[in-house]
């Protein structure tokens, strides 16, 4: 090879790496920053007959929703979750342990949390970052 492909090719590589370090940065800063230690999450779960089916206060160190899910998911599947965490759009939820959904989706809301009084809606669960005392309730969206 000649000096002038070895410096072309020297240069392609460089290029190459610093728009991967760009992307990875960018895609760092959209990460939620989390609120670390204990907290106090209250979840409630509606059935299609907007009856309550479970609640409970859960203690964490859990710093988004999804997370909390994860830890409630891991002594029982309570949450059938579906798409992948690092996605652009996150996971949702696709059911819930024991509670027919009818034809309906599920979706939460929150008259505490800081992100969903923010935005006016409850962003995905993987983005939604969670405070001491906020409460969730599950509930279905009818067709």
């Amino acid at each position: 090879m000649d000096r002038n492909m070895k410096k072309s090719i020297l240069i392609r590589v460089v290029l190459v790496l610093a728009l991967v370090g760009a992307y990875l940065f960018v895609s760092n800063l959209n990460k939620p920053s989390g609120n670390q230690g204990n907290k106090t999450v209250t979840l409630e779960i509606f059935n299609i007959d907007e009856e309550n089916v479970f609640k409970e206060e859960l203690k964490t160190n859990a710093e988004t929703l999804g997370e909390l899910i994860d830890e409630l998911n891991e002594n029982k599947a309570k949450f059938n979750l579906s798409g992948d965490k690092d996605s652009e759009f996150g996971r949702y939820i696709e059911s819930i342990e024991d509670v027919d959904n009818g034809s309906g989706f599920w979706v939460y809301e929150s008259e505490n949390n800081k992100m969903c009084l923010a935005e006016a809606f409850c962003p995905g669960i993987d983005a939604l970052v969670i405070d001491d005392k906020d409460q969730f309730n599950f509930i279905i969206t009818k067709p």
